[in-house]
């Protein structure tokens, strides 16, 4: 027996061991309730593979090998810092440790348990649109900003710790985290832990002297990297070799995007980002909430509102408190592609659901690219599709006689969602989308500090 048994009690009954979240080679992951508390949590218990055992009859953790025991006795004092460290951080975006204690032989600290999932099982069922991408990477910086404020680098960022819970990213497994004290010193002499292909080259080589911010930046570069492309990251001696065609980025990628992970991905750390602050102005373009959207459904014949937490549900548009927060880059990459374009013409009986699935591309942004399309006239002749939901027949004459009012309305008041367009211009969800793709492509809409405006 490795593990905790169910119904097993700790701290004197103040918690009840459940069942088993997760075990890895440092640790093993519970789910447990807590009575003082009255809510379920998740306890992090320090058991080492290949180095501890477990006594069946009393739960002690013992080290199978005496000449482990001075090793083991590290791990634990460097468990106990790990709790420590985290008790001490108080962001969204990290997980919270609650509590920390001494018992059966070993280390325990207990978490808040999170209810998601996380990006690597996330990404076994499909990459992400780059819309949710630039969500989680705003979130996942303000989780980096706060550690890295207190000289404590995450050291092991990767899809599988960080969870997603409701559109929220949580940091979690500070296992392989280290401290820099005030003389710029490591705070701790253990073994260093890393991922092959999300390590920087100074974690490689252990040089524990070169690592900073631009060491978790690179492996969030090759996070970002696998969850929009499904690729397994290139090793950094096939980026010092192949430069930047060792990379293999689908070609919906936008250039901002590609900008960002070949910069996080350098293998020289002095020509990454160096701190949080370098890389947010490039997300600022792109919106000043990322992590606030308000995602606005076509409103139901009743009148009422339905707000949705999935950009492809629906006629879905993604919003901030300034307005529309579509980038004008990840659109325009969308729009210019051939392979696009050939998708559409190449299919009868389109549906638009479909399309926003086949390409990886949000509804509403979908329809934005057909009314440019249209505009520019790479559609055949008669082009057509539908919306399954309503059987709505999309085509030329659908929005053809909404394009003024549409550009009217955009021009009339500080806007605040889509449903505002709408409302004013007299003109459906579908329709005004379809009409501000066209007028994009006219030139008679910009983009400008993240809003649509007319010209």
């Amino acid at each position: 027996m490795q593990h905790l048994q169910s119904n097993t009690t700790l701290q004197g009954g103040k918690y009840r061991i459940e069942r088993v979240l997760g075990q890895g080679g440092f640790g093993i992951t519970y789910l447990a309730y807590s009575f003082s508390n009255n809510k379920h949590v998740a306890i992090k218990e320090l058991f080492i593979s290949g180095i501890n055992d477990r006594s069946g009859y009393d739960n002690m953790v013992k080290v199978s090998n005496a000449a482990n025991i001075y090793s083991f006795t590290q791990q634990k004092e460097k468990f106990k810092k790990e709790a420590k460290r985290l008790f001490n951080l108080n962001n969204p975006h990290i997980v919270k440790v609650y509590d920390m204690f001494e018992e059966n032989g070993t280390a325990y600290y207990v978490m808040e348990y999170i209810k998601g999932t996380s990006l690597a099982n996330s990404i076994n069922k499909s990459s992400k649109d780059e819309l949710t991408v630039f969500s989680y990477l705003n979130q996942i910086l303000d989780a980096l900003s706060a550690i890295h404020t207190k000289n404590l680098w995450h050291l092991d960022i990767k899809p599988a710790n960080i969870l997603v819970s409701k559109g929220t990213i949580i940091l979690i497994d500070f296992g392989a985290s280290k401290h820099i004290d005030r003389n710029s010193t490591i705070t701790t002499s253990s073994a260093l832990a890393f991922t092959p292909g999300f390590a920087a080259p100074e974690q490689l080589q252990c040089d524990m002297g070169k690592f900073g911010p631009w060491t978790d930046f690179y492996a969030l570069g090759a996070t970002l990297y696998q969850i929009i492309t499904l690729h397994t990251p290139p090793s950094f001696t096939d980026i010092l070799s192949d430069g930047d065609t060792a990379f293999s980025f689908p070609e919906f990628i936008s250039e901002r995007m590609k900008h960002i992970i070949l910069w996080m991905m350098k293998p020289n750390r002095r020509e990454r980002p160096q701190n949080v602050d370098e890389i947010s102005p490039i997300l600022k373009r792109n919106s000043s909430q990322l992590n606030n959207f308000i995602i606005i459904n076509k409103p139901k014949v009743d009148g009422s509102e339905t707000f949705i937490n999935n950009p492809h549900d629906d006629f879905s548009a993604l919003f901030d408190e300034n307005g529309i927060i579509w980038d004008y880059d990840i659109i325009n990459s969308y729009l210019v592609s051939d392979r696009f374009v050939e998708y559409l013409n190449s299919h009868s009986e389109l549906f638009v659901e479909n399309i926003s699935k086949k390409t990886n591309i949000s509804i509403g942004i979908v329809l934005c690219n057909i009314g440019w399309l249209m505009k520019e006239g790479r559609l055949k002749e008669n082009w057509s599709c539908y919306i399954k939901r309503t059987k709505t027949r999309i085509d030329f004459s659908f929005f053809s006689t909404s394009i003024e009012n549409v550009y009217n309305a955009l021009d009339s008041v500080h806007l605040k969602s889509l449903e505002m367009i709408s409302c004013l211009s007299k003109v459906s969800i579908a329709g005004s989308l379809l009409s501000i793709g066209w007028l994009m492509k006219e030139g008679r809409v910009v983009f400008e500090n993240g809003l649509i405006k007319s010209l």
